[in-house]
């Protein structure tokens, strides 16, 4: 009987280190926006969560990329930039090469968004959306957007930055972004 206890005792034990230990590992977002986790917890607006993919194309690895938040009441974007001070500069959108985002359905005035070029997209879990590109050569860009959990999201990448990556790069981002935990306001 005593070691029926013993046993029970230490199967319990083992069963709660490992949920502790399993809902502690969940995946996170890839290595460049660490820095900025506690920054979008404090400054996203209530209401919304941003997902963020746990990593990025190969492409990305052969520069220097600079996480910054760019945000308003409905509009909450983590973007990369080439340059440290980007987020100062008068013109961002001249260093900012890519960017991730969340917003209140109420922002878009389309669904899905206009484009030069629109393909429905499957990123799993029930949720679709639509690979877009606008512009052309090396001025065209590539967004992926959905809708999850009544937000809407996008990926998106601008001008030469798209060159070295693939709608199916852009698209498995946009995955990993849905199945990603959400991180959340503590507003």
């Amino acid at each position: 009987m005593k070691r029926k206890i013993i046993f029970n005792s230490f199967a319990i034990s083992v069963l709660v280190t490992s949920l502790v230990i399993s809902s502690k590992s969940g995946a996170e977002p890839a290595s460049v926006f660490r820095p900025l986790i506690n920054d979008i917890r404090t400054q996203l607006p209530k209401g919304l969560k941003m997902r963020l993919p746990d990593s990025l194309p190969p492409a990305a690895s052969k520069v220097k990329l600079y996480p910054y938040i760019a945000s308003d009441n409905k509009v909450f974007e983590v973007r990369l930039a080439n340059t440290p001070d980007c987020s100062a500069s008068n013109n961002p959108s001249a260093c900012t090469a890519g960017g991730f985002g969340v917003f209140t359905p109420e922002v878009s005035k389309n669904w899905p968004p206009k484009g030069d070029s629109i393909t429905p997209v499957d990123l799993g879990h029930g949720i679709s959306g639509f690979y877009i590109t606008r512009g052309q050569g090396n001025s065209i860009s590539q967004y992926v957007f959905w809708k999850q959990e009544g937000l809407e999201y996008v990926v998106g990448l601008g001008g030469g930055s798209t060159r070295d990556v693939s709608q199916q790069q852009m698209i498995d981002m946009a995955i990993s972004m849905v199945n990603e935990p959400a991180i959340t306001s503590e507003q």
